[in-house]
């Protein structure tokens, strides 16, 4: 989903005490309301280098102390995390966008958003020092799970980018079709493989295996251009992710390990059998591996 700017905070009406100054209340959320925002637009234009100022405006040397004594009051820990959980979430619905942009990305942003997945925990405890403590490990917390999800983001760019390039020869495709349809029986690998299907009559084991011997494998017969490689992987991504919603009652862990059992065994499959095209085998299943480990994660975090 497209993010909505500005973004909306919760009002800080329900969190506030019977007899508190409505005039400072008013004027704390409108200009929380600005930090997030802002933190937002240093994020989504990379201006790393402002953002430590941005996260300090909240400090006890930035606002009036009436104004300061009420935003670290205890009833308002929970607004504050509310407010930048918003905003963390809209950074990640904004971020996934470019996944679908992988080839266009200099390496670059993906240099200025690594190293802001690296600093960015730091920052926000050092931009938060003079805050309760409760307030401060929300922050850090929150901070840290939303970095972990700016490296698994660049882990799946990095290998959309070297999939994108297997998947834009003809050739390579004809020999991965090739070898597949020679040394993998996908029929087998699922009943040895994944813990709930038990015979190869297994509901799961048809569904399976008709998903991937021919919506999935016959991405690799298509008669396209060598330029097409970006092109293709989105569409392959997207097939993978619709059929894993009609697993919506298996818990996200589960099927992602049972997934990483299932490739893992087509490559080991690949491996034993010489087969030419492993390597290239090996670049796709590595970008969908990180790219279902994405999903999962920016999926609980966006609805957890």
């Amino acid at each position: 989903d497209k993010v909505e700017l500005p973004l909306k905070l919760p009002p800080i009406t329900p969190y506030l005490q019977a007899n508190t100054d409505m005039d400072i209340s008013s004027s704390l959320e409108s200009l929380y309301n600005v930090h997030c925002n802002t933190v937002f637009e240093n994020i989504r234009f990379m201006k790393f280098e402002v953002l430590p100022h941005t996260l300090e405006s909240f400090s006890s040397a930035s606002i009036s102390p009436q104004m300061y004594s009420l935003f670290i009051s205890e009833r308002l820990y929970e607004w504050v995390y509310q407010a930048d959980l918003i905003t963390h979430r809209a950074l990640a619905k904004m971020l996934s966008s470019l996944i679908v942009e992988f080839d266009d990305i200099p390496d670059i942003v993906l240099d200025k958003l690594s190293q802001f997945s690296i600093s960015y925990v730091d920052t926000i405890s050092k931009a938060t020092i003079d805050l309760p403590v409760p307030m401060v490990m929300k922050k850090v917390d929150l901070a840290r799970t939303f970095s972990r999800l700016v490296k698994r983001l660049i882990k799946v760019i990095d290998n959309g980018k070297n999939a994108s390039k297997v998947l834009g020869s003809q050739q390579t495709r004809f020999e991965m079709y090739r070898d597949w349809n020679q040394f993998v029986d996908v029929t087998q690998l699922c009943s040895a493989e994944l813990p709930c299907c038990s015979t190869e009559t297994d509901h799961t084991v048809v569904r399976v295996t008709n998903f991937i011997s021919i919506q999935l494998v016959n991405f690799l017969a298509k008669n396209t251009s060598d330029s097409n490689g970006s092109v293709l992987l989105v569409e392959f991504a997207k097939v993978v992710w619709e059929f894993t919603q009609t697993f919506s009652n298996v818990p996200p862990r589960i099927f992602i390990m049972s997934f990483n059992a299932f490739t893992t065994s087509t490559l080991r499959e690949l491996s034993i059998n010489g087969a030419e095209s492993f390597g290239s085998w090996w670049v796709l299943k590595s970008f969908v591996d990180e790219w279902l480990y994405w999903c999962a994660e920016v999926g609980g975090f966006l609805n957890g």
